[in-house]
């Protein structure tokens, strides 16, 4: 089963505020949903998710892991760490390993437990898109972020 902090992480980045938050300078201005300081942390909610099996099977899922959707998730960007519960309630975290953010867009990628994960985050309506594969399911999630600027 695929690990919950492995969706979450890759559920959460708008794009340009994560550039930002990487010591990348704006080429460009940013749009009025993306703040004009770099974020501490955005927090997300993934609320779709399909599966796909090797046979090539794909479905709708309500949960990732254990956990039923919708999932909450937190990116800390000055950690460089994504955060959620497991099923157990207690809470997991994931480290992210590469974060990248160009035209108001931004990319996270990851290992976790065996799971590769990317996240495509949109800094110009905040929605984010996650995808995961481990040796047997590939899961596609989507969900939308809010920016934490810790003001």
């Amino acid at each position: 089963m695929l690990k919950p902090v492995t969706l979450a992480l890759m559920a959460s980045l708008p794009l340009s505020s994560m550039a930002l938050a990487q010591g990348a300078p704006a080429a460009a201005p940013r749009p009025a949903t993306a703040p004009e300081k770099a974020p501490h942390s955005a927090h997300c909610t993934i609320t779709k998710a399909f599966a796909c099996k090797a046979d090539g099977a794909c479905a709708p899922t309500s949960e990732i892991g254990r956990v039923r959707l919708p999932l909450k998730v937190t990116l800390d960007f000055q950690n460089r760490v994504m955060m959620t519960v497991a099923a157990d309630g207690f809470p997991v975290s994931s480290r992210i390993s590469t974060l990248l953010g160009a035209d108001k867009q931004l990319i996270a990628q990851g290992i976790d437990d065996g799971v590769g994960w990317i996240f495509h985050g949109s800094g110009r309506d905040m929605s984010a898109s996650l995808a995961m594969a481990s040796n047997h399911t590939v899961l596609s999630a989507f969900g939308s972020c809010e920016l934490d600027l810790n003001e």
